[in-house]
């Protein structure tokens, strides 16, 4: 719900620089163009804020396995290779 919110002040102050922008704008069809991009890219904020799925925190618990420092590929080869062996008898 906050993330919503701080979408839709983010939303509010687009329009808010939007409109001053616009002033800038001389009259005729630059006015109307300026307009029509404003209000489409006001509409794509506010949906973004709608359709936008909530942050989920994936980071992995490390401390199930425990952490093993080998000295060389011998040292690894022959852990995988007594764990298999150990895997097999039971």
């Amino acid at each position: 719900m906050e993330d919503f919110l701080l979408r839709v002040a983010a939303a509010a102050v687009a329009l808010f620089a939007s409109e001053m922008a616009l002033c800038l704008l001389p009259e005729g069809n630059m006015k109307k163009f300026g307009k029509f991009v404003v209000g489409i890219l006001l509409c794509l904020v506010l949906l973004s804020a709608v359709t936008q799925p909530p942050e989920v925190d994936l980071t992995l618990e490390t401390s199930a396995a425990p952490e093993v420092y080998y000295e060389s590929y011998e040292d690894i080869i022959m852990d995988v290779y007594n764990r298999y062996l150990q895997n097999n008898n039971n």
